[in-house]
């Protein structure tokens, strides 16, 4: 579509519009361009844009998928840690929970709306200690 609008353009800044023109001239008529060469660039415009959106295309559903592999993964390990019989709790360097399983919440009386994704994990703890629970380090 740009190629049109610019072999377009082009011809129209080459060749007088149809009213400032008082000769008569077929609707093929292209100015100095040889309407071969019209079409190639038409044709060759189609070519590369159809290449740019394949590769636009290959992108996105390489992105997808891994995407879809990542959740995979997470729903796998969250599966298994959820049915360990002990309570795991994971932090990330910076201190915020990462994973908690259901046993960890039962034990300490929490809920998952106590502990939020990405959550800090001193705040949890001290919530943890307020309602009862084992010493924590």
């Amino acid at each position: 579509m740009l190629c049109l609008v610019a072999t377009v353009a082009t011809v129209a800044a080459v060749r007088p519009a149809w009213s400032a023109s008082s000769a008569f001239a077929p609707s093929t008529y292209l100015g100095e361009f040889d309407p071969s060469t019209v079409w190639e660039l038409l044709i060759g415009g189609i070519v590369v844009a159809s290449f740019l959106g394949s590769v636009g295309l290959w992108v996105l559903s390489a992105l997808r998928k891994v995407r879809r592999s990542q959740l995979r993964r997470n729903a796998f390990i969250s599966t298994a840690l959820n049915h360990l019989h002990q309570g795991v709790v994971m932090t990330d360097p910076r201190g915020r929970v990462i994973f908690c399983n259901n046993q960890y919440l039962e034990i300490y009386g929490l809920s998952r709306a106590d502990v939020p994704p990405r959550s800090d994990g001193p705040p949890t703890f001290a919530m943890r200690r307020k309602r009862g629970g084992a010493r924590c380090q």
